[in-house]
């Protein structure tokens, strides 16, 4: 899609050049360079090669670094919606794409990408049901397993047929050194497979199974040839268990709510956690914390062991939306492989938020003004202390990009001669040397935020106008 210039002079010896590799294959390589708007052009170094069985590779070398700026064919749109841009894809042949989209940052030395039409195949995938067994009954959840590859082509998915229709897909990606030692197939060892099916939806009774697998070529094979039969039967199997250790029930909470615990299923993974406070999600919840105390006492062992603790951490405060003084209720939701959303505990956590009045930290900048020109090394200060508790971080912010953390506690007497209920002083001053040359020259905002220990936090210059503009000019 790109215009393209082999007049020499971004590289040498630029052209296009035809080979044969062999009797089955065609190579066309391109050593050329970019056509921009700059009038240089940059290297550009890529071949693909044709197989007598349809298939061919995009192979991409050194430079191809400047793809995005370079001229496109007019009324050619890349996948970005850009002018040509790096994108590789087959096209139909109307400008419109029929398989495979590879969109990278860089195109310098990448792996190569295979293609493979889905016609002229010369084998048949080979796929083999390891469970269920014919005859197996299941609750809510069944756990699909087995072998699949192919003796030529590339095995592309595993499909699971329940009553003949698609119930979930997945890949040969499962270690299987155990079928490998004895049958070292195309694909070995990453042949195996596993899937999760939440058969919760299935009528309790007898349904039927096949597995359909497919290769790279668009070829199929269906396994067993004849759908086995498996029971459904009611009520849930397979339940996660686990504790909320924190808020501890009937507690008080003021600030910042911790919430901690542990959350497993046995022969199934857990995938997440979800947090809801009144029956309403906050987080993202941490999942994956170690939890080896817990773990350590465990038969079976869960999948997910020791990696199934969680935690979140909540400014009852400035949440979203924030947790108002009184009693509160908290369960969490465990996401599982099967896609089931489960709520633990049974019963819902009651916790209590007490922070009374708000009070936001006091403070000002007092180094710096609106307008100001600056260079070279600033020194960003003032004050700032707590009404209630007392100053946890002050941090200055750039752009709203990048920040700094100021050293706070510096002596402040002048201050503090007109505050004499503050019990921090007269250690309340903060104080950072910024290098202006991390900005670019021009116009900045900053603005500096202070939070307290008690969860509160303001943003300063003022409520109403949170940052100060200044002209950076080294």
């Amino acid at each position: 899609w790109m215009q393209l210039s082999t007049s020499g002079i971004a590289q040498t010896r630029e052209g296009i050049f035809v080979s044969r590799p062999d009797g089955s294959s065609i190579r066309f390589r391109w050593v050329a360079e970019t056509s921009t708007a700059f009038g240089v052009g940059t290297p550009v170094n890529f071949s693909t090669t044709l197989f007598a069985d349809g298939s061919f590779n995009f192979n991409y070398g050194s430079g191809n670094t400047d793809l995005v700026n370079a001229f496109a064919v007019t009324g050619c749109l890349g996948v970005t919606g850009l002018p040509g841009g790096p994108t590789v894809a087959i096209s139909s042949g109307h400008d419109t794409y029929s398989t495979g989209t590879f969109i990278k940052q860089s195109w310098t030395n990448p792996t190569g990408y295979r293609f493979e039409p889905p016609f002229n195949a010369s084998s048949i995938p080979k796929i083999i049901l390891e469970s269920p067994k014919a005859g197996d009954k299941v609750q809510d959840t069944m756990t699909v397993t087995g072998v699949a590859y192919d003796t030529e082509a590339f095995f592309s998915r595993v499909y699971v047929l329940i009553d003949g229709v698609q119930y979930g897909s997945t890949t040969a990606a499962v270690n299987r050194a155990d079928f490998c030692t004895t049958q070292n197939v195309r694909g070995c060892p990453f042949v195996g497979f596993s899937l999760v099916i939440n058969t919760a939806a299935l009528a309790a009774g007898e349904h039927t199974l096949q597995l359909r697998g497919v290769n790279s070529r668009g070829t199929f094979a269906d396994s067993p040839v004849a759908p086995i039969s498996f029971t459904v039967e009611a009520g849930q199997g397979r339940m996660p268990f686990g504790a909320v250790e924190l808020p501890l029930a009937n507690s008080e909470t003021i600030g910042t709510l911790t919430i901690r615990g542990y959350a497993a299923i046995n022969e199934l993974r857990v995938v997440g956690i979800d947090t809801l406070i009144d029956g309403v999600t906050y987080g993202p919840t941490a999942y994956g914390l170690a939890r080896a105390d817990i773990c350590g006492t465990l038969k079976p062992v869960p999948l997910n062991c020791p990696a199934i603790g969680f935690q979140l951490l909540v400014n009852t405060r400035t949440g979203t939306p924030p947790i108002q003084d009184g009693e509160h209720t908290l369960q969490i939701r465990v996401r599982d492989e099967a896609g089931r959303l489960i709520m633990l505990p049974d019963s819902t956590v009651k916790f209590k938020v007490k922070n009374g009045e708000y009070q936001p930290p006091i403070g000002k900048i007092v180094s710096i003004n609106n307008g100001d020109k600056l260079s070279g090394i600033v020194t960003i200060s003032g004050y700032a202390y707590a009404q209630t508790g007392r100053v946890q971080s002050v941090i200055a912010i750039y752009d709203n990009t990048f920040a700094d953390l100021a050293k706070y506690g510096l002596p402040s007497a002048e201050v503090c001669a007109d505050l004499p209920k503050v019990t921090a002083c007269p250690n309340i001053g903060w104080s950072i040397d910024f290098d202006t040359k991390r900005l670019t020259n021009g116009n900045h905002l900053i603005n500096v935020q202070i939070s307290d220990t008690a969860g509160n936090f303001v943003t300063l210059p003022s409520a109403g106008q949170p940052s100060i503009s200044v002209v950076v000019q080294n």
